[in-house]
């Protein structure tokens, strides 16, 4: 995972000539906008995906929380996008493949491009270390590898990209334990949703970051 952690920092600190994908147009053409590609169009998403949430009945207050939340966050959200970025868009863990070398292991490639483009790779972050704590592999913490290779992120921006990553009838908690005002930025076990412990992150993580 540490690996895996480095080889995706090498491939976010690719800088892209402009935002959105590829080409003249990309896949979809248009004036459509990827929820990556743009603050504008990131928090264009995140509107839709809250007011899916109250119509799912989640709690009021936890919705109004988050988008004060974010915000706050939204002139910092701004500034990540300049200079736009190499982003995958739709991260997962088992997309990497590995080969084990003398005492380590190397990247061999990576798949599931057809939508990457330039814009906030962080995003990229909040996909695969949602994915890597899932109580699925068994309570290990996969994820701090993989932060030990690829460096401590912005942990107030992480939080706020960790809590659209919830859905009114699935991840209610997370966002509460994530976005409480005052609280520590911590995610506890909430069972059966993946955990991620963000306070731990800041600390363990801190000498990767040169802080």
């Amino acid at each position: 995972m540490r690996a895996v952690g480095a080889y995706q920092a090498r491939m976010h600190g690719i800088v892209m000539a402009a935002p959105g994908y590829f080409g003249r147009q990309g896949p979809f053409g248009g004036e459509w906008e990827h929820g990556f590609q743009s603050a504008r169009a990131y928090y264009r998403a995140m509107e839709i995906w809250w007011r899916s949430d109250e119509e799912a009945g989640a709690d009021p207050a936890l919705v109004a929380v988050a988008r004060a939340y974010a915000g706050r966050m939204r002139p910092r959200v701004e500034a990540t996008f300049v200079p736009p970025r190499f982003t995958q868009a739709n991260c997962h863990a088992e997309q990497f493949f590995a080969a084990r070398t003398p005492g380590s292991w190397a990247v061999t490639g990576v798949v599931d491009m057809e939508v990457a483009l330039g814009g906030w790779p962080l995003l990229d972050v909040a996909g695969i270390a949602f994915a890597l704590s899932h109580p699925r592999f068994g309570g290990y913490r996969w994820w701090r590898p993989w932060f030990e290779g690829y460096g401590e992120p912005d942990i107030d921006l992480f939080r706020l990209v960790l809590a659209p990553r919830r859905r009114a009838s699935s991840l209610p908690a997370m966002s509460s334990h994530l976005l409480r005002a005052g609280g520590p930025a911590v995610m506890g076990p909430v069972k059966p949703q993946p955990f991620i412990v963000l306070g731990e992150i800041r600390s363990r993580f801190r000498i990767a970051a040169g802080r």
